[in-house]
């Protein structure tokens, strides 16, 4: 979960021709994670499997709600390729929702 969730934070800030690494060190670190914990006798395959089950579903949710109040301030939709906020990357981010609405 904390892997997902700074991978998702994080993503806007690294170049895009570098997305893939972030990605890679991540799955690498949840599997190596988890693999640990089976060989050193701390956890069954099945605990792995419903720990890494939990925390996909816990980010999936959490990010659904964030895409949700994303779309209700006006933001457009994002992918995970692009992270959850992408505006930070830019000098200008966005301006507040009406903004272009007053005179």
């Amino acid at each position: 979960t904390s892997c997902a969730v700074l991978l998702l934070a994080l993503l806007p800030l690294v170049p895009r021709p570098w997305r893939p690494l972030p990605w890679a060190l991540a799955a690498v670190s949840v599997v190596g994670v988890g693999y640990t914990r089976v060989a050193l006798g701390v956890h069954w395959v099945s605990d792995v499997l419903g720990g890494w089950l939990l925390g996909l579903a816990v980010v999936t949710a959490t990010t659904a709600a964030f895409e949700a109040w994303r779309a209700d301030v006006g933001r457009r939709r994002t992918t995970p390729a692009q992270g959850l906020e992408p505006e930070i990357r830019s000098g200008r981010p966005e301006p507040p929702v009406g903004a272009a609405e007053r005179p």
